[in-house]
């Protein structure tokens, strides 16, 4: 074509092909259909002469390709059911921190430099109709508690700035008895959240929900376990559980409560057992969960006296953040109890009978004894793992040094790792310290290179950040946290790890999914 046609036909083309693409389109898409369309690339195919009308062809040949495209022919094409919904994959994408490697996130790349908080809040401004809307849709998929948790208190903050919280949700007296009660046993996650901007924003969303649950089996569950969770919600303004519970009996039939003691009314103490996996929890305990396998597998938990003991373990075993792994749900549910108000403290095992059983497992190796000390508090170690045995008094560890006739204690050389970080790491329960670095000990070793490494650099590597407990086909999962350290859980193949947890309970470790 000579080039005064080509740019002719340009100019042509570039005039036209607009008007004869909302014309022609017009009929597949003025429908009244809110869903939107978001179409990658298009492959257009146009052959022309001088003489043909250049922008009416290009415009019947990108309707065809058009219509191939929703059709569903090709790859690339993604189709959400209105503005509403798409707003809410870009918001959890963005939690979540892979927004901006879709192609489909196109539109909303010049939010990438932005701090979360920033980006969440400007997100959300731009699109004020579709705002409450999408974090609606986000609460209906179950996946509100883990949103929020993501985001944390800056992001809640951020995004109740925007719109704040409806009036009934926090206000008794405009909120509908089965509201409440939806509001006090939707998102168990909440009992965990000690902000009050997340709770605010969760509380804000499923007040303004339709139909947050039924209330059948939101009675169901408040009878069964969450009674206490009202009052600790809202603890000055919320009439008493029982009440609550005494009112939602006045919808059942006639005689179905006829004769009730007034002791039956009442709200029942929260009962110490595991509970149920009704809905997904994120914990930002998943490594527990790993170190769990290898407390296992050394047989410490085997040790213990009752649930409430694997519980003060398992917190334990997540260090510094011992009384908030305490309070966390998916550690609840991995060691069968929930703790009670008042509840004593389980006596950890015996701190020779755990040294026996650490050297035990080390057989037939024979370990050679050696002590650090760091201030006060001496350290029993093997030395050529540098597994610790026991700690504390001098007088303490000689006696339990001697109790396992392993031959005399020398002093540890420079050569080993120094105890006072690890001692750090678990200063919050010492009495349980041993076990929980032998746990942390275990699965390093476990790991190609990593033996001998001290238990904090394995929190910080292969342990840190949040990770989902859910349900699966072939039974619970926790899904393990992004960590610095992937590579190398991978190449042990433990993807899908079957975790015996006793009682005909099991759990899989899974490993988290690509980038």
């Amino acid at each position: 074509m000579p080039e005064r046609s080509a740019r002719r036909t340009r100019r042509l083309a570039e005039a036209d092909v607009a008007a004869a693409l909302r014309r022609d389109l017009s009929a597949r898409l003025a429908d009244g259909d809110p869903s939107v369309w978001l179409i990658r690339k298009l492959e257009v195919s146009l052959v022309v002469d001088a003489e043909q009308d250049a922008g009416e062809a290009l415009g019947r040949a990108v309707r065809a390709a058009v219509e191939r495209a929703l059709r569903g022919d090709g790859e690339g094409v993604l189709r959400y059911a209105d503005r509403a919904e798409q707003l809410a994959a870009f918001l959890e994408d963005l939690a979540a921190g892979d927004a901006f490697g879709h192609w489909y996130h196109a539109r909303c790349r010049g939010l990438a430099p932005l701090p979360l908080a920033q980006a969440l809040r400007l997100a959300l401004a731009r699109a004020p109709d579709e705002a409450r809307p999408a974090l609606l849709r986000i609460h209906a998929g179950l996946r509100l508690a883990p949103w929020i948790d993501r985001i944390g208190e800056p992001g809640a903050q951020a995004v109740l700035s925007l719109f704040g919280a409806p009036q009934g949700a926090v206000a008794t007296p405009d909120v509908t008895r089965r509201r409440l009660l939806a509001l006090a046993v939707a998102e168990p996650a909440m009992r965990r959240w000690r902000t009050n901007a997340q709770g605010l924003l969760a509380l804000s969303v499923m007040a303004a929900s339709e139909s947050p649950a039924p209330l059948e089996a939101i009675v169901a569950v408040v009878r069964s376990a969450l009674p206490a969770v009202i009052e600790a919600l809202w603890p000055s303004a919320t009439p008493p559980a029982a009440r609550l519970l005494s009112a939602a009996d006045a919808d059942a039939p006639e005689g179905k409560t006829a004769g009730r003691r007034r002791s039956e009314t009442r709200a029942p103490r929260p009962k110490a057992r595991a509970p149920d996996l009704l809905e997904p929890l994120t914990t930002p305990f998943a490594g527990v969960f790993l170190l769990w396998r290898s407390a296992l597998a050394l047989g410490l938990p085997q040790m213990l006296d009752g649930p409430a003991a694997r519980l003060h373990l398992a917190a334990a075993l997540a260090g510094p953040d011992r009384d908030a792994a305490l309070a966390d749900p998916a550690l609840h549910w991995l060691t069968g109890h929930v703790p009670t108000e008042g509840e004593a403290a389980p006596r950890p095992p015996a701190s020779l009978a755990v040294a026996r059983r650490l050297v035990e497992h080390a057989a037939p190796r024979a370990m050679t004894l050696v002590r650090q000390r760091r201030q006060r508090v001496h350290v029993l170690q093997d030395a050529a793992s540098e597994d610790w045995l026991a700690t504390g008094g001098a007088p303490a560890v000689a006696r339990i040094a001697e109790a396992l006739e392993l031959g005399p204690v020398k002093r540890a050389s420079g050569d080993l790792r120094p105890v006072g970080p690890d001692l750090d790491h678990f200063a919050t329960a010492p009495d349980w310290r041993v076990a929980a670095r032998a746990a942390h000990a275990d699965l390093a070793r476990r790991l190609p290179g990593l033996a001998r490494s001290s238990a904090v650099w394995v929190a910080r590597n292969l342990l840190a950040g949040a990770g989902t407990l859910d349900t699966a086909e072939d039974g619970p999962r926790l899904t393990l946290p992004r960590v610095p350290l992937d590579l190398v859980l991978r190449m042990t193949g433990m993807d899908g790890t079957r975790v015996d947890l006793g009682e005909d309970r099991h759990v899989r470790l899974m490993l988290p999914g690509p980038n």
